[in-house]
């Protein structure tokens, strides 16, 4: 959001100021933090006051309501340190100063640079955390804002300030300005992101391969895809004719790999890994309970031992799991559902009798009273496997 502090000063000064949150998503923030108290409170109380079958269940809402009121409590607090620190960046005929503030921590930087100190500023595409707390209208898929980024010198040391825009035109009128101001102007085909540390990005800038300086033409988004395609086009022709050089395949493999690894480790099916095991062991504890029933050792009806033969398991399978993801509670749960069900089917047709029959109904029934608590070793085991993974 651009603003001019004073009328008579529009030719000298641009600034481009952080936006405050919108009205309706602070509204549903607060929202979310009353009905998260609500999911873990409610639930607990009615456990106390009147236990049955379906006050047992709402003890799934426990987990989720915890989950909801951290998060917009989190992002309440952050919000509300930024409406007290705002964040600025402002150019002039001679310096550009800013203020802004560092995601993830309570502090902030004010500093200032000569516009002499200016060596290399690149225009690109900027992914902001949050964009949706600050527009009126995002698209469902993930938007790159328009960036430019100064890396200047100061106390003989390189650094990086970027300015990110929301409206387009904004960006336009800062490009504009520098332009009369007779700043040279680079493409930058590296996409950025608010997680980058300041070193990554210096990085990344000043040594992307495909950076091309250009002259502001009025109309900076037509340019940069035009860049964008010819850089794709630079590519795949030194690609097919095998030109690249051992660093840019080097590179690119990497970015390869990077992604195959981002989306094996995201998908919960595929870090399961050793965790599959545990299917193939709840025959063995079907059975052998099975046989203890038959001998009379174990009330077929009870659901004591069968629910803990279910959480006991429950914790190697999220220990044997290479990463842990949320979803593999559901698929635990509802795995061992119908793992145990088809067991019992089997198990029942090789040696029928009744009290064996009734403790496989106990066994798979238990994994829906302990449907509600998968999610207590989850929370136990997440830390200790992110803590070994660093």
């Amino acid at each position: 959001m651009i603003d001019y502090d004073n009328p008579q000063n529009n030719v000298q000064e641009l600034i481009e100021r952080q936006r405050p949150i919108r009205a309706s998503v602070k509204s549903k923030l607060t929202t979310n933090r009353i009905m998260g108290i609500a999911m873990v409170v409610v639930p607990l109380l009615l456990i106390v006051l009147y236990f049955s079958a379906a006050t047992w269940f709402l003890l799934g809402l426990v987990p989720f309501g915890a989950v909801m009121f951290y998060r917009s409590m989190q992002a309440l607090r952050m919000e509300s340190w930024r409406d007290n620190h705002p964040a600025y960046t402002k150019l002039d005929q001679n310096e550009v100063s800013y203020v802004t503030w560092i995601p993830h921590s309570d502090t902030s930087e004010d500093n200032r640079f000569e516009i002499s100190r200016i060596q290399h500023v690149y225009y690109g595409r900027h992914a902001m955390e949050r964009i949706h707390f600050y527009m009126e209208k995002t698209p469902e898929t993930a938007i790159m804002l328009p960036v430019i980024h100064f890396i200047y010198d100061q106390n003989m040391k390189r650094r990086v300030h970027s300015v990110s825009f929301l409206d387009d035109k904004d960006a336009e009128t800062w490009l504009e300005r520098l332009t009369t101001m007779g700043v040279q102007l680079k493409f930058t085909a590296e996409p950025t992101s608010d997680r980058m540390s300041e070193v990554e990005l210096l990085d990344k800038l000043l040594n992307d391969r495909d950076q091309k300086p250009f002259v502001f033409k009025g109309n900076v988004d037509e340019q940069f895809y035009t860049y964008l395609d010819r850089v794709d086009e630079d590519f795949s022709r030194a690609y097919e004719e095998g030109s690249l050089s051992k660093e840019e395949e080097e590179e690119f493999l990497q970015r390869v790999r990077a992604y195959q690894e981002k989306e094996r480790n995201s998908s919960a099916f595929r870090n399961v890994g050793l965790g599959w095991f545990v299917f193939l062991l709840q025959w063995g504890v079907a059975y052998y309970l099975g046989l203890e029933a038959m001998q009379g050792k174990l009330d077929a009806e009870h659901w004591l031992t069968p629910s803990i033969c279910i959480m006991g398991l429950s914790v190697l399978f999220f220990v044997l799991v290479k990463r842990l993801r949320w979803k593999q509670i559901l698929i635990y749960g509802i795995g061992s559902f119908i793992n145990l069900l088809v067991a019992s089917m089997v198990l029942e047709l090789l040696d029928h009798t009744e009290p064996a029959a009734e403790l496989y109904v106990s066994l798979y029934s238990s994994v829906l009273l302990c449907s509600v608590l998968l999610w207590i070793p989850y929370v136990l085991i997440y830390p200790l496997k992110a803590r070994k993974r660093e």
